[in-house]
């Protein structure tokens, strides 16, 4: 069973998150975590870039028109793992995202996305006090992001030796606690001319390391979104496990409700009978009880079949950006190319200001590509839009992104995660047994 995880800076740039959105869909990554990801925020928004048909977008716990400074994407469909979102354990933080990624056998990975600003800019150094700060966590763990600190532990070669105070106590801890490279020492993530940096990287604590489920880490330059970083693709493998089932969302606007009655009436005794033989036979206060909840259950089941057969769903959620062109993935694969190339020529000690340049001018035209795909599709849209149409069009852009809602636990700490989880837990909650002679009784 494997987890795929990749990581960028994309620089606040809207058009390489929507690149590396796609990227990682076509690369088929579970898990895309953006540091300074790009998008429309607001004073009272904060929309960062998505891919909703086939990613999940977490965000922290803050306030409304607090800009991000990470996002973790995962994919919403086959995946084998169940994730959870920590945001208790950074709330009000915007620099850190910590996740449990759960399998049906119990196996437990936590996954924490970081940005750590560095000096000059607001909120300097948050993310790695918030980090050292949390608890302590004793199963699995990766932490990865941009910690944009130099140190000898992980500094390129081409680092001119000095460090600051916060680096050496980051420094400190990560030997103190025992945690290790994912990358090797001095891989280079973000280019310059001077020779690169290695600013992002990919921590793993000693329980991660002992098991031996990192099977690989490494920079891609090669699938570069036109960001000043690369991209780092970091894969974990272990056990086994069964993917979550997400089913995809009805389309009430296309139902046909003459063909939901023929299926209610057609299969009501199958449904129902049985259950409402046991009701009228079995009154014993012993029994109603049971006999009530599985009426209930039966008649959810006949209404939930009924729809899956008059009512169509949501179509496959394997597409990209609806404004997605051929010109756009041809100008990031060129740039993917040179940024392969130039990454081959540091690794060999050469510093080619040719081609560096080459990749400058590379990354401004894919930029362009991709804004200018995106501006004709949607005044192409616009374009479309007749009579009272404007009204629904005004409505699309004023809505809000549909974020992931954080698990619920009960009292013994147990994770609820899916719908029907949270919906059992609630009603056990709100609505506990009520010993009384009639069941009815509890309406009163």
């Amino acid at each position: 069973m494997e987890l795929r995880i990749m990581q960028l800076n994309a620089g606040r740039g809207a058009d390489a998150t929507s690149a590396i959105l796609e990227i990682a869909r076509d690369n088929k990554c579970d898990v895309l975590m953006v540091q300074e990801p790009g998008g429309f925020f607001t004073n009272t928004k904060t929309l960062p870039r998505i891919l909703a048909q086939h990613y999940q977008i977490y965000m922290p716990d803050i306030t409304d028109g607090t800009r991000p400074r990470v996002v973790t994407y995962v994919r919403k469909h086959g995946l084998e793992w169940t994730p959870v979102a920590q945001t208790t354990l950074t709330k009000g933080n915007r620099d850190v995202l910590v996740l449990d990624f759960k399998t049906s056998s119990g196996q437990v990975v936590r996954v924490a996305n970081v940005y750590n600003a560095p000096v000059g800019c607001v909120g300097c150094g948050e993310g790695t006090e918030a980090l050292m700060a949390l608890p302590v966590f004793e199963g699995p763990c990766l932490v990865a992001g941009d910690f944009n600190l130099y140190h000898d532990s992980w500094a390129a070669e081409w680092w001119a030796g000095t460090t600051t105070a916060q680096a050496t106590a980051f420094g400190d801890f990560l030997e103190a606690e025992e945690w290790e490279l994912g990358l090797e020492k001095g891989s280079i993530t973000r280019m310059s001319e001077g020779g690169g940096s290695a600013l992002d990287l990919v921590l793993v604590n000693q329980a991660l390391e002992q098991r031996g489920w990192m099977t690989s880490c490494e920079v891609r330059p090669d699938l570069s979104a036109g960001s000043d970083h690369w991209p780092v693709v970091s894969t974990l493998r272990c056990g086994k496990g069964q993917p979550l089932r997400r089913e995809k969302r009805f389309r009430f606007a296309q139902a046909d409700w003459d063909e939901y009655r023929r299926q209610l009436e057609a299969t009501r005794a199958s449904y129902l009978e049985p259950s409402l033989s046991h009701l009228q036979t079995r009154r014993a206060p012993e029994h109603m009880n049971r006999n009530i909840d599985q009426l209930a259950e039966a008649m959810q089941q006949w209404i939930f079949a009924a729809m899956a057969a008059a009512v169509p769903r949501t179509p496959t959620t394997g597409q990209g950006h609806p404004w997605w062109t051929a010109e756009c993935s041809t100008a990031t694969k060129d740039l993917s190319k040179l940024e392969a190339e130039l990454a081959e020529a540091h690794s060999a000690g050469l510093l080619d200001l040719v081609l560096h340049e080459a990749v400058t001018q590379s990354r401004a035209q894919a930029k362009r590509t991709l804004y200018r795909a995106r501006q004709h599709y949607y005044r192409e849209q616009a374009d479309k839009i007749e009579g009272n149409e404007i009204f629904v069009a005004r409505k699309w852009a004023l809505a809000e992104r549909q974020y992931a809602s954080p698990a619920m636990q009960d009292a013994e700490g147990r994770d609820f995660v899916t719908s029907a989880e949270k919906r059992a837990l609630l009603r056990d909650t709100l609505l506990p047994n009520i010993d009384r002679q009639h069941p009815l009784q509890v309406l009163a």
